[in-house]
């Protein structure tokens, strides 16, 4: 194997409100309050098909959250998120200019991948609330995912403009920096930039190391992995990452053991590295049945 097959990681500002009653009539808080329950009844917890995963963060300048840890590249039921876009449409109805009515759907078709609605939505929380950083960063995100990469970049740039703090931002867009224009030392500015502001999230020091793979700076990629692995040694693609590292520095013994570990953590492709390698190594029984 040449290369990494893992892609980097964006972070979801995946955030369902809880709303105070200030003027809202009992009607529209109720089909608000049921998309909620719709939304976080849906189970986060299946396979990720393309490397990528959605993190959840703290609420920021809101009363409370509601919030889990997961992925939305594969669903068994859609059925709770559209029961959602159906009760947020209603109370955007009664009340039209309820900007996390807009958001919260927009996140509601975001989980159902369909990302042309959910920036019509993110552009219309936008419009009510210019500062709204959130909708920004989740449209960039929801961009890149239809390929519109300039427009990606735009808003993870205008995210930045708003609130030069902002991790995410710059964690996102590294990804579409190393992704999508293979301009792996600008994501690993960006990826730098979000660790300085927030040094504890894994995520960002994964896909720092993923950069740094790809341009063959492999001592500083294995760093990078063994940080996120301390976050979560549960983490498959970190070890399998790890391990393809350390190949390339000829550390043989020590890459089969990460694809050892990554494949006990459920990552698959680290027994076909493991069966790959081990009959170049001329020991093919060795390791094939871990």
């Amino acid at each position: 194997m040449e290369k990494s097959e893992i892609k980097s990681k964006f972070f979801y500002s995946v955030i369902v409100f809880l709303i105070a009653s200030a003027g809202y009539s009992q009607t529209v808080q109720e089909d608000f309050y049921r998309g909620n329950k719709d939304v976080n009844q849906q189970d986060f917890s299946g396979p990720i098909a393309d490397g990528k995963r959605i993190i959840m963060p703290d609420p920021e300048n809101y009363a409370s959250d509601i919030s889990k840890e997961g992925a939305i590249s594969k669903f068994e039921d859609y059925k709770d998120y559209k029961e959602a876009v159906a009760d947020y449409t209603e109370a955007i109805k009664l009340f039209p200019n309820f900007e996390l009515a807009y958001y919260n759907r927009g996140l509601a078709r975001d989980s159902l991948q369909n990302y042309r609605k959910a920036i019509n939505d993110y552009n219309r929380t936008i419009a009510i609330n210019p500062q709204n950083t959130k909708a920004y960063g989740n449209r960039g995100i929801a961009k890149a995912n239809l390929k519109n990469y300039g427009g990606a970049i735009a808003d993870f740039n205008k995210v930045i403009e708003i609130n030069p703090y902002d991790a995410k931002a710059y964690l996102n867009r590294g990804v579409v920096r190393a992704d999508c224009f293979r301009d792996y030392r600008g994501a690993i500015s960006d990826y730098s930039k979000s660790i300085e502001l927030d040094p504890e999230f894994a995520v960002t020091y994964y896909n720092r190391g993923l950069a740094n793979y790809l341009i063959q700076e492999y001592s500083t990629a294995i760093a990078d992995f063994t940080r996120a692995i301390e976050f979560n040694a549960r983490d498959g693609e970190a070890y399998y990452n790890r391990g393809m590292a350390e190949f390339k520095l000829n550390l043989t013994d020590i890459a089969y053991e990460d694809f050892s570990k990554a494949g006990e953590a459920g990552y698959i492709m680290a027994f076909e590295a493991i069966r790959k390698f081990s009959k170049l190594k001329g020991d093919g029984n060795k390791y094939a049945n871990k």
